[in-house]
């Protein structure tokens, strides 16, 4: 999903911008399978058949602003910001901790060269949402 919008924006120089553009992505957790054709990097497939080459393309062909993530593992995500050359930073917290093996984040890509990371935070859809792994029951 591509969005942008007409709203005034300010980027990190100050400058105001025509439009904000936005890119949701899941990219599917590299533990998804291992299909061939379908995991993130099968070593049989040439890399330009990959699903990371793939997500890395789509990303280069629509240059968005912001990507939010979803299901990116930690190897993933650093690849995607080498993929993409290093013109992306990522930002998010992993729901696991130490020793997960599925360590998934929801992270956030944002173009360096427009952007500047001011702050950040994560908070869980529960009654508690400041607990981490914390959810709804039922």
């Amino acid at each position: 999903m591509l969005c942008e919008t007409e709203a005034p924006v300010v980027s990190t120089e100050g400058e105001p911008r025509e439009h904000l553009t936005l890119m949701q992505f899941n990219i599917r957790t590299g533990f998804a399978d291992w299909q061939r054709e379908t995991m993130w990097r099968h070593p049989l497939v040439p890399f330009g058949r990959s699903r990371r080459a793939a997500v890395a393309a789509c990303v280069r062909e629509h240059s968005p602003d912001f990507v939010g993530t979803q299901e990116g593992l930690s190897w993933q995500l650093r690849h995607m910001v080498s993929d993409l050359d290093n013109q992306y930073a990522c930002v998010g917290d992993f729901r696991g901790g130490p020793g997960w093996n599925n360590n998934e984040s929801s992270a956030i890509f944002y173009r360096k060269s427009l952007w500047q990371l001011v702050d950040t935070g994560d908070f869980m859809l529960s009654p508690t949402p400041e607990v981490k792994l914390s959810t709804y029951e039922g």
